[in-house]
């Protein structure tokens, strides 16, 4: 019921979009601080996260079990 409500208050509240938007308009919002900022920290999270987390424990050579135990039980000892 909740799902139905906002489609039909998105259908109803939604402008007429008065021109298409191109490349120049989506690049242009990089100027503004905010867009910019989001932008650059999302790209660090996601390198960091998903790339040093997960090729760390093969630079360091440890088997897949490894990691996984230490952090089950909460550090290795």
């Amino acid at each position: 019921m909740i799902i139905v409500f906002g489609f039909v208050v998105h259908t109803v509240s939604e402008p007429e979009t008065e021109r298409e938007q191109g490349v120049r308009d989506v690049v242009g919002t990089f100027h503004h601080t905010g867009v910019l900022t989001n932008a650059v920290v999302g790209l660090l999270y996601t390198f960091g996260f998903f790339t040093l987390l997960a090729y760390t424990p093969l630079i360091l050579g440890l088997t897949t079990l490894q990691p996984g135990s230490c952090s089950s039980r909460g550090g290795c000892y």
